[in-house]
C-alpha cells in the first residue's frame, strides 16, 4: 500500500482571526450530493433532501422569510385568521386573531310532542336548535285511552314554553323477575358493559340491558337496568335495579427478612390499575430474589404490576452483601440496587437519581443497566479496573451515565481481552461501551488502556469534560455515534492502527432538531496519535476557546501506529487455495428477505509464501474479487465446476452457510474440505512505501489507500480559536 507524508505546522492564534474550513476539499475527487427541486419544510425550517445515496445530506436549509400575510375573517364555523406564506418554500403559518361567530336565536320558543327550543334565525342554519329540553308536562287530557294493541294519545302543557301538544301514550310494561349477572367474577374498576345479564321477565316479550354500560362499578350494590319491549309501538320501556355483587382484586406482597417494602400482606386494586411495590434493604443486605406469581424475574429494588386483570402474588428475599473486593458506596439515590456474581457487578433498577462512588482495585467487569428513568454517577476514587474475559465497562441503560474521575484520584481501566470478532453482535469492541448518552468527566485523572480493542464508545452522545483523559487502544480512542463534545479537557488519545476521535451519524434529530455528528473541542490541551485520521467527524468540527491547544500526528508521524489492513469500500476479495472452481456470492438480508448474486472474477492473483526453515516447503492463495453491496447482511459463497453456470443455487459443486458480513474486513476466506464450504473474514494487506509532502488542501499523489489526514469533516470545520499543530502523512485539513 502506498503511504504519503505531510509535515505541515499550524499555530492557529485566533484572537484576531476566525477561520472556517468547509467542505471536503483536498487531493480526493469528492462525490457530489445531488438534491430534490422540491422544498422539505418544518414549522422553523425548510431545505432541499438529498436525492443521492447520502440520504441524511440538506441543502439550502433556512429558517422560513414570511410575507405579511393574508387576513380571513370568522364565520359561524371558524375564527379570525392571518395566513404568513414562506417566500421560498410556501409553506404557511396561520395566526388566530378572533374568535368564531355567534349565532342569533328567537325569543319565541318552537316545539314537538316532547321538546322545545329556541330556532336559529341565521340564514342556512335554521335547523340549529339552541336550548333544546324536554317538555315537563302538565294538565294532562286523555284524547284516547290505550289497549293492548294500540297506544293512547293524550293533550299535556308544558310547564315552561306554556305551549300544548299531544303525545303517545304507552301501556306500562310489569317487571315480572329480575335478570342476575351471570355466573362470572365482578371486580370493583370494571365497567357494567362486561358483566352478562341473564334471566329476567316481563308482562310482555322483550330484553334488558344495562341503562348505563359505561358506568364504572365502585361497590357491591344495585345498578339500573332496563327493559325495553320488543313492540315499542304499544308498551312502554321500564327499569329495574339489579344487584351486583364486586370485590376488589388482589396483590400478596410478601417480603422476607432483612428488607421491607411499600405495601406488605394483601394489597387491594381496582381492575385495570397498576401498582408498583418498591423493595428496600436493609443495611447491608441487597435483593436475593424477587419472585412474580411464582416466577423469578430479575431482582430489582421496584416492580410494576400495569393494568391488572387478575389476582398476582410478589415475593422477594433478601441476603446479606458479600464481601466485595473493592469499596462501593451509595452516595444519594436508590441503596442497594446492584448485584456482585463471580468477577460481575451489576449496577441495577433505581427509583431516583443515583450517585455511587467506588474505589480499590477489582479484576472483573461493570455493567449499568438501571432502567431509563433516572440519571446515574459512578464516581471513581483511585480505581483500578482489570479485565481480560469481557469489555470491563458496559453501560445498557440510564436517562443519562456519568464516570466521574474525583479531584485527588488517579484511576485506571485496562482492557486485556484479545481482538474480539467484530462480526460477532454479542460482543462491544470499545472497553467502556454505553448505549445511552455518556459523560466522562470530573477533575481527577482517568486511563483507559484496551490492548486489543478500541477505547470510549458510546452510541448516542459522548461527552468528556474536566478530567485528564488518557486512552490507549488499536482505533476509535473517543467514539461518540451522534456526536463528541470535549469541554476544559486534558486528553492524550492514541490509535495504534485507526482514528482517534470518530462520529457517525449525520441526520438532524426529527425531535429535538438537533444536528447530529458534530465534533467540538473548546479548552485544554489534547495529544493525539493515529494511525489513520485525528478526528473523523460525520458532519463538523468546531474548534474554539482560547485556551484550547491541540496537537495531531497522523500515521508515520504518530510514535504509535502500527501497520493498518486496508479496506475496499467497493471491491471484496475472495481467497482459496485452489483455481479448479469458479465462485459467486449469494447476499442475503434477514430483515427483509431479499437476495443478490454476484460472481468471482475469473482472474485472480496469486500470493505464494515460503517457509522461513531451509528446504522448506511453499504454498499459493488466490485472491479473486467480487462487487461489495451494500443493504445486505450476510453472504454465502458457491463453488462450480468449469462447464456449470454462476450465479445459480440448483446446479453446483457446493455451498456455504450464510456468514454475517463484517465492515472492518475486505476477504472472505473460502476453505473447502471434505465437501464442506466454511467462510471467515480477513483482510487483504498489501505492501507501504514512503510519500512526499503535502499541503492544506494540494493533497499528496504518493498518499496511502487508507485516510491518515489531521481533521477531517464530511460537512465544515469551524476554527473560531485555539492553538493547533498537524504533522499528517495526508491532508491536515479536509
Amino acid at each position: 500500500m502506498k503511504r504519503k507524508a505531510i509535515l505541515i505546522a499550524l499555530s492557529l492564534i485566533c484572537t484576531l482571526c476566525v477561520f472556517s474550513f468547509a467542505g471536503c476539499f483536498g487531493g480526493e475527487d469528492p462525490h457530489e450530493h445531488t438534491y430534490s427541486d422540491e422544498w422539505t419544510y418544518d414549522e422553523t425550517y425548510h431545505w432541499h433532501e438529498s436525492t443521492c445515496v447520502h440520504l441524511n445530506e440538506t441543502l439550502d436549509k433556512a429558517r422560513h422569510d414570511f410575507d405579511e400575510g393574508v387576513e380571513t375573517a370568522p364565520t359561524f364555523e371558524h375564527g379570525g385568521y392571518i395566513t404568513y406564506t414562506c417566500y421560498d418554500c410556501e409553506y404557511e403559518l396561520i395566526i388566530e386573531t378572533e374568535d368564531a361567530l355567534s349565532h342569533n336565536y328567537s325569543n319565541v320558543w318552537s316545539y314537538d310532542s316532547y321538546n322545545h327550543w329556541h330556532a336559529c334565525l341565521d340564514q342556512g342554519y335554521e335547523n340549529l336548535k339552541g336550548d333544546l329540553t324536554a317538555h315537563t308536562d302538565t294538565n294532562e287530557i286523555i284524547i284516547r285511552g290505550a289497549t293492548d294493541n294500540q297506544a293512547g294519545l293524550a293533550q299535556y302543557t308544558c310547564s315552561e314554553c306554556l305551549n300544548t301538544y299531544q303525545k303517545p301514550v304507552y301501556v306500562s310494561t310489569e317487571i315480572l323477575t329480575l335478570p342476575t349477572v351471570a355466573n362470572q367474577k365482578v371486580y370493583i374498576g370494571q365497567t357494567l358493559s362486561a358483566l352478562t345479564l341473564t334471566g329476567g321477565s316481563a308482562s310482555v316479550d322483550g330484553v334488558f340491558s344495562w341503562s348505563n354500560p359505561s358506568e364504572k362499578i365502585i361497590w357491591s350494590g344495585n345498578y339500573e337496568v332496563t327493559f325495553t319491549p320488543t313492540d315499542t309501538s304499544v308498551f312502554a320501556p321500564t327499569t329495574c335495579q339489579v344487584y351486583v355483587n364486586a370485590e376488589f382484586l388482589t396483590v400478596n406482597v410478601s417480603v422476607g427478612a432483612n428488607g421491607s417494602a411499600n405495601y406488605n400482606g394483601i394489597v387491594s386494586v381496582e381492575w385495570g390499575a397498576n401498582l408498583t411495590i418498591t423493595i428496600t434493604p436493609n443495611l447491608g443486605y441487597q435483593v436475593d430474589s424477587l419472585m412474580v406469581d411464582g416466577v423469578g424475574v430479575a431482582s430489582a429494588t421496584a416492580y410494576t404490576f400495569k393494568n391488572i386483570t387478575t389476582n398476582h402474588t410478589i415475593t422477594a428475599t433478601f441476603r446479606e452483601l458479600e464481601v466485595l473486593p473493592f469499596t462501593l458506596t451509595c452516595i444519594s439515590g436508590t441503596s442497594g440496587c446492584y448485584t456482585y456474581s463471580g468477577s460481575t457487578l451489576t449496577i441495577t433498577e433505581i427509583s431516583a437519581a443515583t450517585v455511587y462512588a467506588i474505589s480499590g482495585e477489582f479484576d472483573g467487569n461493570i455493567v449499568i443497566d438501571v432502567g431509563d428513568t433516572y440519571k446515574f454517577d459512578l464516581e471513581l476514587h483511585g480505581f483500578t479496573l482489570n479485565c481480560n474475559y469481557i469489555n470491563p465497562i458496559t453501560i445498557l441503560s440510564g436517562d443519562e451515565v456519568a464516570i466521574q474521575a474525583k479531584a485527588g484520584y488517579q484511576n485506571y481501566i485496562y482492557d486485556n481481552r484479545a481482538k474480539i470478532d467484530e462480526t460477532d453482535t454479542t460482543l462491544y469492541s470499545g472497553a467502556i461501551h454505553s448505549m445511552v448518552d455518556l459523560e466522562i468527566s470530573g477533575k481527577g485523572t482517568l486511563t483507559v488502556v484496551s490492548q486489543n480493542n478500541n477505547g470510549i464508545h458510546g452510541k448516542d452522545d459522548l461527552q468528556v469534560k474536566n478530567l485528564t483523559l488518557s486512552v490507549s487502544c488499536i482505533d476509535n480512542a473517543l467514539k461518540g455515534n451522534d456526536g463528541v463534545e470535549i469541554l476544559n479537557a486534558n486528553t492524550t488519545l492514541i490509535a495504534r492502527q485507526g482514528d482517534c476521535i470518530k462520529s457517525v451519524n449525520s441526520h438532524i434529530n426529527s425531535t429535538t432538531l438537533k444536528q447530529k455528528g458534530t465534533i467540538s473541542i473548546s479548552g485544554g490541551t489534547h495529544n493525539l496519535y493515529a494511525a489513520c485520521d485525528g478526528i473523523d467527524s460525520s458532519y463538523d468540527v468546531v474548534i474554539d476557546d482560547a485556551t484550547t491547544v491541540l496537537n495531531i500526528y497522523t500515521d508515520k508521524y504518530s510514535e504509535y501506529s502500527e501497520e493498518v489492513t486496508v479496506v475496499s469500500e467497493s471491491t471484496y476479495y475472495l481467497s482459496a487455495t485452489t483455481t479448479n472452481y469458479k465462485y459467486s456470492v449469494k447476499y442475503y438480508n434477514s430483515n427483509t428477505g431479499d437476495t443478490l448474486w454476484v460472481d468471482a472474477s475469473t482472474s485472480y492473483e496469486t500470493v505464494t509464501s515460503s517457509s522461513n526453515r531451509p528446504g522448506g516447503s511453499s504454498s499459493s492463495t488466490y485472491y479473486y474479487t467480487f462487487a461489495k453491496k451494500s443493504g445486505y447482511t450476510s453472504l454465502a459463497v458457491y463453488l462450480y465446476s468449469s462447464i456449470q453456470t454462476q450465479g445459480q443455487d440448483t446446479n453446483y459443486v457446493a455451498c456455504s452457510e450464510y456468514k454475517t458480513i463484517s465492515e472492518s474486513y475486505d476477504t472472505v476466506k473460502v476453505t473447502y474440505s471434505s465437501s464442506k464450504v466454511s467462510l471467515s473474514w480477513t483482510n487483504y494487506t498489501t505492501s507501504s512505501s514512503s510519500g512526499g509532502m503535502g499541503g492544506m488542501q494540494e493533497g499528496n499523489t504518493d498518499k496511502g489507500t487508507y485516510s491518515t489526514k489531521g481533521i477531517k469533516a464530511s460537512n465544515q470545520i469551524t476554527i473560531n480559536n485555539g492553538t493547533i499543530t498537524i504533522e499528517a502523512y495526508d491532508d491536515a485539513i479536509h
